[in-house]
């Protein structure tokens, strides 16, 4: 039996050598794998849902004020002059009291001064210089350092965040789109009043059109009188993005109407686009 065993063994032996040459001989079989720059799936990445053409309801308003051309000292140290010439003399720690600053306000308002020429310091106390007592003409209570100028401009607002709008071409399919509500009603029941705050928080940017000179430099005296003009609208363009992670929160992407710090001034128009979105879920 020994002659038969020895005759499998060596069937066998061949047999595995035959197998192997033929894997060998084989093409290798194929794998998956990932090409290459793959990422792995942002679930806190937005994407896109929809785009919304939305109205934005504007209106203009003839605005009534002054103007001071750029003078030699600023408005706050024209009255600490006001106030050295109605005193005699006045104690530091008391100027700061009396017109509620902190010491860095002080400072500044006493070096622009001084540089000037027109106060210096004595003992603690402050006193107008003789150049600073030339400055107040008789019978004149308020000291010559520049002019007051009379302007009427026409400013537009949108009526939700009463920020600055001009009116745009307007197409006749833009009047059908629908338009976003207004959410703060008593703010545009008071326009007169909301106008007269924020065209003092937005003069710089209507005096950068209105300038004709741009290296000379105006600033807002007093806003008189505010007259509501024609109503107008504007289209604002919302893209509503949404996230992997809970896809059915919607959120409104308003980049290709205004840039960064001007969607910052319009939070009421956010969150009414906002509104809007979620009447439509």
């Amino acid at each position: 039996m020994e002659w038969w065993s020895t005759a499998i063994t060596a069937a066998g032996v061949e047999r595995q050598e035959e197998f192997a040459g033929e894997e060998e001989m084989s093409p290798s079989k194929p794998r998956l794998s990932l090409p290459r720059g793959t990422r792995t799936l942002d679930y806190d990445e937005s994407f896109d849902v929809a785009v919304f053409d939305l109205l934005l309801p504007c209106r203009n308003f003839e605005v009534k004020h002054k103007v001071t051309e750029s003078g030699r000292v600023s408005m706050t140290a024209e009255f600490l002059l006001r106030l050295l010439r109605a005193s005699d003399g006045f104690d530091e720690t008391d100027f700061e009291k009396f017109f509620g600053f902190n010491a860095d306000e002080r400072s500044f308002v006493l070096r622009e001064a001084e540089e000037s020429g027109y106060v210096e310091r004595r003992n603690g106390r402050l006193w107008l210089t003789a150049i600073g007592r030339g400055l107040f003409k008789d019978g004149e209570e308020e000291p010559v350092i520049y002019e007051v100028e009379q302007r009427t401009v026409r400013a537009g607002f949108d009526l939700l965040s009463f920020a600055p709008s001009v009116a745009e071409s307007f197409s006749k399919f833009d009047q059908w789109l629908p338009e976003l509500n207004v959410i703060e009603t008593a703010r545009v029941a008071a326009a007169r009043d909301t106008v007269r705050d924020r065209f003092r928080r937005f003069y710089g940017e209507f005096s950068a059109k209105m300038r004709n000179d741009p290296q000379k430099r105006r600033f807002l005296y007093s806003v008189d009188h505010v007259e509501p003009g024609n109503r107008f609208s504007n289209v604002v363009r919302v893209v509503a993005k949404s996230r992997f992670r809970q896809p059915s929160t919607i959120e409104p992407d308003l980049s290709d109407w205004k840039v960064g710090y001007e969607i910052e001034d319009r939070g009421e128009v956010v969150e009414s686009c906002a509104s809007f979105l979620a009447g439509l879920s």
